[in-house]
């Protein structure tokens, strides 16, 4: 019985999982194919949002993994003011 507790509990970590991955695919091609930085920075903050979510859900699964998760955090917040200076820059 326990172990199909966990591993449902493992499961529901990854629901935002998918839509992470997507969402960092279509950046590229909404900044680069598309040509439209101001679209792509708010793809940007959809990503951030969805990594938050999939932090706090890996968190409540396994500390550890939701630590682990942290460090990509940060660099999506980095790359999200870079884009956001390229949109104020180029208006």
């Amino acid at each position: 019985m326990e172990r199909a507790v966990g591993a449902r509990r493992k499961a529901r970590g990854h629901g935002p999982v998918p839509r992470a991955v997507s969402l960092k695919l279509a950046w590229s091609v909404i900044f680069f194919g598309l040509r439209s930085p101001t679209l792509a920075q708010v793809e940007k903050l959809l990503l951030l949002f969805t990594m938050i979510a999939c932090t706090r859900k890996f968190f409540t699964i396994r500390r550890a993994a939701g630590w682990l998760k942290v460090p990509y955090i940060a660099w999506v917040t980095f790359a999200t003011a870079l884009n956001a200076g390229i949109v104020l820059m180029n208006p």
